[in-house]
């Protein structure tokens, strides 16, 4: 099999059985948490970067993916029975059947070609509506078809009073209304793959111009049996996901929303986009707060419609690492390579032993101290009291820097922000030093916080070269909770393990091997950025990694574990767009594209900022921090030189 790090992209998949190997319930779990039942009774807007999982979750609620679960679940299959399980609690199964019959409907070029029509808009939104509706139908019966039921015992139920809309899509018999479908979709396709195009007054006999309401009047569709799962009849709801809706015009992406809107359906709808399909300004509001997002006028979200915002929503950072976990050894057991050799973990292949630096790179560090200490003229007792504030259990050039961050800390006798304190650090701490601080001689605690020895890391990284991105949980945390970064990264250090393997060499990779790795593979992905404004995004993540790795290099470590975030002042955010428009698509691309994300409105120091996250990728480039809070200060003028560069 192809080594499956390599084939990410879930719509390359095609068999359900296959796409199922390389799932997680985790994922599941972390999207449906939230509402699940909101997410079928009205339109549902996925909104996500590349690679955040939402045709993933499409094709898993695909009736011929929920089928081979029921199965494999039924076969007692330990992965099989956790993904049905999760799929039970949130209804998506129910009494070990699937509640929906849903099809995913990709808008390639045929969708987005009606709009380039000599029509008028009604036409061509006519036609559009038509092509959507037809293929969803056809899509349906397919799924039925190829699950070996007989379409002739099949029956379409509609609403009460629909008789007439019944009639006109020849619904009384499936095998006839699934021809009149076929007749239409020809009908559409004719219309747009013609060189010369009929004329608009042309199509008032065509199928493609008369009304097709299957949204409007379907309730469900009844299904005799499906073989192995079902041996008596049950009822699905029906279900259309529009994939990749951002491929649409904009105005055809405004149309079909505000069609989808109507909660008088029965059908369940899913509309699935990038955030390019999405404006600068309702980016920001559904970032920030989805329920403050304006919409057509006479509907609400969240009453006419739930958007679900994979888009810069954090999942809880331990969770990640089991998805991360679950996911790699999915992936590593679909490898005949490690397969034969026993090796079912990533994780157990990646050294988390750091490699330390040399002597003389050593004697520089204690040289530095040295020259410190005669310098702000401490005494032996002021030095060992920060000594013992050094942990024991770590190497000693991150000793040696620890304490260099306490001297000069000592040197500017200026309170720091949460300096010692118990294992962990909450994200949000603020950038700045902070009031109501103890002073390192007067501190009860007994050695100093965990990011500050992160910091100290970091420094000896840019400094000697150390490694830093090694073991299983930095990986993780690199990706930026984003699974298609994740498996990205991995598979650069798979490709070297499965190099060892066939070079006849220890399967592991030590802590260099995965930082250098690791780190070339991100500058080789933003090199490869190509997508709208991509060059000024370049330019603002160098400007912001720049100022951040400035920020982390201060010999005293201010920030402890260093910045990975530039702020400014929320009122100048506000501005954004009347001042500096073209900024605003270039922070609009480089969120779309996972560069960066926004936090707005995050308060420290009594002040309220706009932070400029950077996105995992561009962090691993600029050997920075992992963690969560440290920004450096500007202002947008900054923001607006570095792309003018």
């Amino acid at each position: 099999m192809d080594n499956p790090f390599k084939k990410r992209a879930t719509e390359f998949i095609e068999e359900p059985l296959a796409l199922l190997s390389l799932l997680s319930a985790e994922p599941i779990r972390a999207f449906f948490d939230k509402g699940a039942a909101t997410c079928f009774d009205r339109l549902t807007l996925v909104i996500g970067t590349p690679g955040s999982g939402k045709t993933t979750i499409a094709r898993l609620l695909e009736l011929d993916t929920l089928v081979e679960v029921i199965r494999l679940a039924n076969n007692k299959d330990k992965d099989g029975r956790q993904l049905a399980m999760s799929l039970s609690e949130y209804n998506i199964l129910v009494n070990n059947l699937p509640a929906y019959l849903a099809h995913r409907v990709p808008c390639v070029s045929n969708l987005r070609s009606i709009w380039e029509l000599p029509y008028s808009e009604r036409t061509k939104s006519g036609l559009l509506r038509t092509l959507i509706q037809v293929k969803a139908c056809l899509g349906w019966l397919r799924k039925l078809e190829r699950l070996k039921v007989d379409l002739r015992a099949v029956k379409m139920n509609f609403k009460p009073g629909s008789e007439a809309n019944e009639t006109l899509l020849k619904a009384a018999d499936t095998l006839v209304l699934r021809e009149h479908a076929r007749q239409a979709e020809e009908d559409v396709l004719r219309i747009i793959t013609s060189l010369v195009p009929p004329k608009e007054s042309g199509l008032e006999n065509s199928a493609a111009n008369l009304p097709y309401m299957l949204f409007d009047s379907i309730e469900s569709i009844t299904v005799p049996s499906i073989p192995n799962v079902a041996d008596e009849s049950f009822t699905l709801r029906p279900m259309v996901i529009l994939d990749d809706a951002h491929e649409l015009h904009s105005r055809q992406f405004e149309d079909v929303q505000n069609w989808l809107l109507n909660r008088e359906w029965s059908t369940s709808r899913w509309i699935i986009t990038r955030v390019d399909a999405i404006g600068t300004t309702d980016l920001r509001k559904a970032i920030s707060d989805i329920e403050d997002e304006v919409i057509a006028p006479g509907s609400t979200t969240g009453r006419d419609r739930t958007i679900k915002l994979l888009q810069g929503e954090r999942r809880d950072r331990a969770q990640f690492r089991r998805v991360a976990r679950d996911l790699s050894r999915r992936y590593f057991s679909q490898m005949p390579t490690f397969q034969r050799r026993g090796i079912d973990k990533l994780e157990d292949r990646l050294s988390g032993n750091n490699i330390g630096i040399s002597k003389a790179d050593i004697q520089i560090l204690e040289e530095e101290n040295v020259a410190l200490v005669q310098e702000c003229r401490f005494s032996k007792e002021a030095v060992e009291v920060l000594a013992r504030l050094v942990p024991e259990n770590i190497s000693k050039e991150e000793k040696l820097v620890v304490l260099h961050i306490l001297l000069q800390r000592e040197r500017r006798k200026t309170p720091q922000v949460d300096l010692f304190g118990d294992e962990g650090q909450a994200e949000g701490t603020g950038n700045e030093e902070e009031e109501s601080q103890e002073a390192i001689d007067e501190g009860a605690r007994k050695t100093v916080k965990p990011a500050v020895i992160v910091g100290a890391e970091l420094q000896l990284t840019h400094r000697f070269k150390r490694p830093f991105y090694f073991s299983f949980d930095r990986l993780a945390d690199a990706s930026g909770d984003n699974i298609e970064i994740f498996i990205s990264l991995a598979g650069a250090l798979v490709d070297e393990l499965e190099t060892q393997v066939l070079r006849n060499k220890k399967p592991e990779l030590d802590a260099r091997q995965q930082h250098t790795i690791l780190t070339r593979r991100a500058e080789e992905i933003m090199g490869q950025w190509d997508f709208p404004h991509c060059e000024s995004v370049k330019k603002l993540v160098s400007f912001i990694g720049n100022r951040c790795i400035a920020r982390t290099m201060e010999r005293n470590a201010p920030l402890s574990d260093g910045a990975n975030a530039f702020g400014i002042p929320q009122t100048e955010m506000d501005q954004l767009e009347a001042s500096a428009p073209e900024l605003a698509q270039v922070i609009h691309y480089a969120i779309a594209y996972n560069a960066i994300t926004l936090r707005e409105n995050y308060l420290c120091k009594k002040r309220s900022w706009c932070l400029f996250l950077l996105g995992g990728i561009p962090i691993v480039a600029n050997r920075l921090t992992l963690g969560r809070g440290g920004f450096c200060e500007g202002h947008l003028r900054d923001l607006k030189g570095s792309i003018a560069l």
